[in-house]
């Protein structure tokens, strides 16, 4: 653990100056951005499909749907931080200090920067992020108080006394299921039922597990729009271009006309939305690339977009609420972001929380894995509004991460009759039932929708998102990711199948 000279010191409130927040906004950005290019793509569990049906599945982009909130993930490794001991202690110390951008010196309180930065983007009721940290537990072995009260303090919820430090007993669940339902249980009573799935049982973690790290947050974006909004209507997407028909599937888009801060040059789109929390904006961002760096991105909001202007736009509604392992891009040798020593279980050592006697050195605890999971969806009501709806209205955005749509075509572009339409299940289980988009209810009337023509701005083509907030305090990145309609990549054959939604 630090030593009591780096510790800080519990009720310091930390006040942080327009240039601090900016610069560590775009360590925060590159962060994110670099998680996104590091992460490995959801294998699509094709089990459920014969031969013909594999053959047939869309082709689309080898990259998915991807959403990361780049503070509470830091915030996570920086608690983990405070269980560490020995040279791990000295690390993580280090990684921290990368993870920051190197803007954090020795002698500075990283832990009330942290602190500072989460109370900018303030905290809803119920709470929209939550971190955890998961420990087998040890009957023997007394917890250090004072290092629990600094671990609550700085990472624990100032609206949700429940604490941060879970212990619980991995040893005894020999395939994971138990541990898995139990984290899961945690997180979506955390966050009043808006999160849920963070652990996949794919990867979850077993009797061997000792440590387990898990970072979720909310990032629901309340879009405020003052100018004419048409229902939500289905609209084509595509993986490059308009003339890529193979590729196509369908996304939800409201059609709108109004005032808009818009650009679009050579290839590339930026729209700005706002929010009707004070200080939200959400950016949407179609390049010509794949790649994305933070000075690219912020230099195009600063100097591409100018003022409002009347327009017509086709607004998405992208829901991305994948889980990651935050293991993919930490647990590397050579890699700026990496810190490969706490996932060894010669070198680890994540004992700074317990009581330590000579009779219990050596001993290890390793991190089995950091889970992260950041759900980003736009809704078109108040925070109010939403916060009414009971937690079974969340199931159908919730289980977009567990129970993919998948429309399958024949060859030669002939579409598979809607009864033949499979729903995969990627997982062995799923607590509720899909909301089966692809199958019209012969109860309902249908309303022939509106004929959308070319003076629509559309995102009809893979982009980036980012949601910040933006005060007198500077700007500060909530969540960042990419949407491309793509949630699984197809194991055989390494093409992926697009999502009906």
């Amino acid at each position: 653990m630090a030593s009591d000279s780096d510790t800080p010191v519990l009720g310091t409130e930390l006040n942080l100056t327009q240039e601090q927040v900016n610069s560590y906004n775009e360590a925060l950005m590159d962060y994110g951005l670099y998680v996104m290019s590091e992460s490995v793509p959801l294998v699509l569990d094709t089990s459920l499909l014969t031969a013909d049906d594999k053959d047939a599945l869309s082709n689309s982009s080898p990259m998915c749907n991807i959403c990361v909130n780049p503070l509470q993930a830091i915030r996570a490794w920086a608690l983990l931080s405070l269980t560490a001991a020995g040279k791990t202690a000295k690390a993580a110390k280090k990684f921290l200090r990368r993870l920051m951008g190197g803007l954090v010196s020795e002698d500075e309180l990283i832990h009330g920067t942290l602190r500072a930065l989460h109370a900018l983007m303030g905290e809803r009721k119920p709470p929209s992020a939550c971190l955890r940290l998961f420990v087998e537990h040890q009957p023997a072995v007394p917890v250090k108080k004072d290092v629990l009260a600094e671990i609550n303090f700085y990472y624990g919820s100032i609206k949700n006394p429940r604490s941060v430090f879970v212990e619980t007993g991995f040893a005894g669940d020999d395939d994971g299921l138990a541990s898995i339902a139990r984290i899961n249980a945690e997180v979506e009573e955390s966050t009043g039922g808006r999160v849920n799935f963070v652990v996949r049982e794919d990867n979850g973690p077993n009797r061997r597990a000792q440590m387990v790290l898990v970072s979720a947050s909310d990032c629901t974006f309340f879009w405020r729009f003052d100018g004419k909004r048409g229902p939500l209507q289905r609209c084509q997407f595509y993986d490059t271009s308009a003339s890529d028909i193979d590729a196509m599937s369908y996304i939800e888009v409201w059609p709108c006309e109004g005032l808009f801060r818009y650009s679009s040059s050579d290839g590339e789109q930026l729209l700005e939305l706002e929010s009707y929390e004070e200080g939200f904006k959400l950016y949407l961002y179609k390049t010509k690339g794949t790649k994305l760096t933070t000075k690219a991105f912020l230099q195009a909001i600063d100097t591409q977009l100018g003022a409002k202007s009347q327009l017509k736009v086709c607004v998405p509604r992208p829901p991305v609420m994948c889980p990651l392992r935050m293991s993919e891009c930490t647990n590397k040798k050579k890699s700026k972001y990496g810190f490969c020593r706490i996932f060894d279980r010669e070198k680890s050592d994540l004992t700074g929380i317990f009581y330590r006697s000579h009779s219990f050195y050596p001993y290890f605890i390793t991190l089995w894995e950091h889970y992260h999971k950041a759900r980003f969806i736009i809704e078109s009501e108040k925070p109010e509004s939403v916060d009414k709806r009971p937690k079974s209205a969340f199931v159908g955005s919730k289980l977009n991460c567990t129970v993919e749509q998948r429309l399958l075509r024949k060859k030669y572009q002939k579409e598979v009759a809607p009864a033949r339409c499979e729903k995969l299940n990627l997982y062995k289980y799923y607590d509720c039932e899909p909301k089966d988009l692809t199958v019209i209810n012969p109860h309902t009337p249908q309303i022939e929708p509106p004929h959308l023509d070319d003076t629509y701005v559309r995102f009809d083509m893979p982009f980036f998102f980012m949601v910040t907030k933006e005060g007198p305090f500077g700007r500060i990145v909530q969540c960042i990711g990419r949407f491309n309609n793509v949630s699984a990549v197809h194991r055989s054959t390494g093409k992926s199948g697009s999502v009906d939604v």
